[in-house]
C-alpha cells in the first residue's frame, strides 16, 4: 500500500513537545506538487487564552525569534517575534522532522525547466 502525505501528520496535537521544531507544508500550486515548507517552533498550548474560553489554542513561534529571545510568552510587546495559533484539527498539519522526510518521499514534484527570457 502506498503511503499517503496525511498518513505522516501527527496522531494528534497531544505528541507535541515544546522547544522542539515542527514543519508545516503547503503547496505553491494547485496539484500540490510543488511544495513549500515553514519552519515553526512549539512553544505551548493555550497561552494567552481568556480563562473563560473552552477553546484549545497550540502556539508556534518562528526560528529566529525563538533561538535570541526563548518563548514569545516572556517578551516585550517591541520585541519582533511571530506567532501563528493552531486548533486541534490544524495541528496535525504540523509535522516532526521524521514526520516531514517521510511526508517528502511521499511527494513526486515535477522538475520544473527553467524558462529562457
Amino acid at each position: 500500500m502506498t503511503k499517503r502525505i496525511e498518513d505522516c501528520m501527527p496522531k494528534g496535537p497531544d505528541d507535541l513537545r515544546e522547544g522542539e521544531c515542527y514543519f508545516e507544508i503547503s503547496f505553491w500550486d494547485t496539484q500540490s506538487e510543488i511544495p513549500c515548507i515553514e519552519t515553526w517552533i512549539y512553544v505551548g498550548k493555550n497561552l494567552l487564552t481568556d480563562e473563560g474560553s473552552s477553546d484549545n489554542l497550540w502556539y508556534f513561534q518562528d526560528p529566529e525569534s525563538f533561538l535570541k529571545h526563548g518563548s514569545f510568552v516572556h517578551l516585550s510587546a517591541d520585541t519582533e517575534h511571530d506567532v501563528v495559533t493552531a486548533e486541534a484539527d490544524a495541528v496535525r498539519g504540523f509535522y516532526n522532522f521524521e514526520g516531514l522526510q517521510e511526508a517528502l518521499a511521499t511527494l513526486k514534484p515535477k522538475i520544473l525547466k527553467k524558462v529562457n527570457g
